[in-house]
């Protein structure tokens, strides 16, 4: 009996879900864990992309809808890409650790998944 009491208690504390803090990534300096030519910025209501690499930005509004999902609205870029100018992205935070979080980004366009490391 002791026995199936411990497994039941292992299975239950193995089971039960993390707590997400995504308040220490609402502002900060990130970048992509998979291509490190990108530095994020973000403050509580702006972002700012730069491609280290070709010097490319993209800046961008944000609206916290809850403590982990926010929406950003591409405002300005310096390229003659401008037809992203006014595209909304929908993000939610997953996962979260301590320097690092997942995020599922969703647009009209696509949607992807990006794992983020924050720097500063």
């Amino acid at each position: 009996m002791k026995y199936l009491f411990l497994l039941f208690v292992l299975t239950m504390t193995s089971c039960s879900t993390q707590t997400k803090d995504c308040s220490k990534f609402k502002t900060g300096t990130f970048k992509y864990s998979d291509n490190n030519d990108w530095m994020i910025t973000r403050t509580d209501s702006t972002q700012i992309e730069i491609n280290e690499k070709n010097g490319r930005t993209l800046k961008s509004s944000i609206k916290w809808l809850s403590n982990c999902e926010y929406v950003a609205t591409v405002t300005d870029v310096n390229s003659s890409v401008n037809d992203i100018i006014g595209k909304v992205i929908k993000v939610n935070i997953t996962e979260t650790d301590e320097e690092t979080y997942i995020a599922y980004a969703i647009s009209d366009e696509e949607s992807l998944e990006v794992k983020m490391i924050k720097v500063k």
